[in-house]
């Protein structure tokens, strides 16, 4: 038969076995972490996918244009590629930019810092 204390060092031994199981599960299901740390190794192949495919989900979108000439009015399609493509830098520079600022800020310290250099002289 089992003593007390047999029982409470078994508890106790479930008891971390079931924490260490824990974190483990928890560890493995944050998936918002997992695409940090994998976005955070490379990059470069994240934001090209990303532009990549937010240039396919645009699509071409087409714009109505009204002229008159002579009083009538004469409407076209035409195709919206010139705004696609720059939506589409535009939302990669917004994806890049928190990438690069450190290295931009460096940059413009050190520049300023020449340029004081030169001026305290």
């Amino acid at each position: 038969m089992k003593t007390i204390d047999d029982i409470r060092l078994e508890i106790d031994a479930s008891r971390r076995a079931i924490r260490t199981d824990y974190a483990a599960l928890r560890g493995e299901l944050d998936f918002a972490a997992k695409a940090k740390r994998v976005i955070a190794k490379r990059p470069l192949p994240w934001l090209g996918g990303a532009a990549f495919l937010g240039f396919l989900l645009s699509g071409r979108k087409k714009v109505k244009v009204y002229e008159t000439k002579g009083g009538k009015a004469k409407a076209t399609v035409k195709s919206a590629k010139g705004i696609t493509v720059l939506s589409v830098l535009l939302g990669a520079a917004r994806l890049i930019f928190p990438l690069v600022r450190p290295q931009l800020t460096a940059l413009a310290l050190s520049k300023l810092t020449e340029l004081s250099g030169r001026f305290s002289r």
